[in-house]
């Protein structure tokens, strides 16, 4: 069963047909029950395994330095975000004259004035007097 095999069998079969013609290539595989297509693609995979670039440790310690940087940065603008989201709102229905009647999104100032007060900071145009 192919399907159970590990990456040392598969690359093992790899090697012993890398010389093998069509001919030779088909009877190795019907004695091990095996289809052509998948050494081909074992082989493939063996020649791309080292494709990619591998970071050098100072490469990977600069570019955990700089994702923490950047995770530094996004965090307050993340909360924020988090914050204006889920700042009380309902729907109310109104009517528009071209439009006809429709629901729209109206925010709704709780009666604590602290309260109101920390949401009104998040709305745009908001200035504090001082």
């Amino acid at each position: 069963d192919p399907e159970g095999w590990g990456a040392a069998d598969k690359f093992t079969v790899v090697l012993e047909t890398a010389a093998f013609n069509a001919t030779e290539l088909s009877a190795y595989c019907r004695e091990r029950g095996l289809y052509p297509e998948q050494v081909s693609h074992w082989r493939q995979v063996a020649q791309n395994a080292n494709a990619k670039p591998v970071r050098t440790m100072a490469e990977q310690k600069e570019f955990e330095k700089l994702h923490a940087q950047v995770q530094r940065e996004i965090k307050p603008r993340k909360k924020e975000l988090q914050r204006k989201v889920s700042m009380p709102c309902c729907k109310v229905l109104s009517y528009n004259r071209f439009n006809g009647a429709c629901l729209q999104p109206r925010l709704r100032i709780p009666s604590n004035p602290q309260a109101a007060h920390s949401i009104a900071k998040g709305l745009p145009g908001w200035e504090t007097k001082v």
